[in-house]
C-alpha cells in the first residue's frame, strides 16, 4: 500500500501507537525534509519519527481531533500540505497501526514511461512527450526544449492520440495521470 500511494505521488509513513516508523516512502521522506527542515543533530531514525509526531502539532486543527479528516500544514511560500492519520488496526491484544498520508500539491507524479509503452505501444520518444502533457507544455515549448520541429512533436502527438485512442491533450493528460499510478 506504501508503494501504491508513492505511485500517486503522496508521502506514506506506516507507524505504530508509540509512533515508531515502520515504513516510509520515499516521498515523505522528501516532503518531511522540504517543509520541516533536518536537524543535524539527530539520527535520520529519531529526525523520522520526531518530524512525524510534529506533524499534527503544526497542522492547523479546524475540527475535533477525533475526526479522521485532512488537516493542513501551512507552507511560507507554498500551497499547503495535507496530512491525514488513517489508522490501520487495533485490537485488545494488539497495538495501533497508522498510516501518515502526506498530499503535497505541487507534487507531479509521474508515470512510468516503459509502462505507457508497455500499455500503448508507444515509442521512447512518445512516452518522454507523453509524460509532459498533464503539466501544461505546449507542443513548440518541448519542441524547443528537445531540440526538434513543432512539426515533429505534431507528428508524435498524432500518433500517441491514435495509440492512446484519444483525441485531445486534455484527454491525454487525464489519461496519462491515471496511468501514473501503476508500476
Amino acid at each position: 500500500m506504501i508503494d501504491t500511494v508513492e505511485r500517486l505521488g503522496y508521502g506514506a509513513i506506516l507507524v505504530d501507537d508509540t509512533d515508531c516508523i515502520l515504513k516510509i516512502n520515499a516521498t515523505a521522506r522528501n516532503l518531511l525534509r522540504q517543509k520541516l527542515g533536518r536537524g543535524s543533530q539527530q539520527s535520520e531514525e529519531d529526525w523520522l519519527r520526531s518530524a512525524t509526531r510534529r506533524l499534527p502539532e503544526r497542522a492547523t486543527p479546524w475540527y475535533p481531533s477525533d475526526t479522521e479528516a485532512w488537516r493542513t500544514l501551512p507552507c511560507d511560500g507554498e500551497r499547503p500540505l495535507m496530512v491525514q492519520r488513517i489508522p490501520l488496526s487495533r485490537g485488545p491484544d494488539r497495538p495501533g497501526y497508522f498510516v501518515v498520508v502526506l498530499a503535497d500539491f505541487d507534487g507531479r507524479p509521474q508515470p512510468n514511461p516503459e509502462t505507457l509503452r508497455r500499455i500503448f505501444g508507444l515509442t521512447g520518444a512518445e512516452a518522454k512527450l507523453a509524460i509532459r502533457i498533464p503539466f501544461g507544455e505546449t507542443p513548440a515549448e518541448i519542441a524547443r526544449d528537445l531540440g526538434v520541429s513543432v512539426a515533429t512533436i505534431r507528428c508524435q502527438l498524432a500518433s500517441i492520440f491514435s495509440k492512446t485512442q484519444t483525441r485531445r491533450q486534455t484527454e491525454l493528460a487525464t489519461l496519462i495521470m491515471r496511468v501514473a499510478i501503476l508500476p
